[in-house]
């Protein structure tokens, strides 16, 4: 699932980007808002798991939790937006 969401995310139109929904709670919102948003939250449950294999490591410095949040496209998605933060 997550890889056919960056796939799709990543054919996303600077057009599409700027339409704006309505959330209940923050009110007018564009999809690239959206979209960083969710990457945020991505990356904060990374970053959870890394700290848990490093805790289930006991510090071993053979799973750098820094390792775990490097590696992942998100970074740049929560970052920079949709545009300009994809590996080639």
């Amino acid at each position: 699932m997550r890889s056919f969401n960056l796939a799709l995310w990543k054919r996303t139109s600077p057009e599409d980007l700027n339409r704006t929904a309505r959330d209940n709670e923050r009110g007018p919102e564009s999809l690239g808002v959206m979209l960083r948003l969710l990457a945020g939250h991505d990356l904060s449950h990374l970053d959870q798991i890394a700290r848990y294999i490093h805790a289930v490591s006991a510090g071993s410095s053979s799973v750098p939790p820094e390792s775990i949040l490097q590696e992942s496209p998100i970074r740049g998605l929560a970052r920079n937006g949709v545009r300009g933060s994809w590996p080639d």
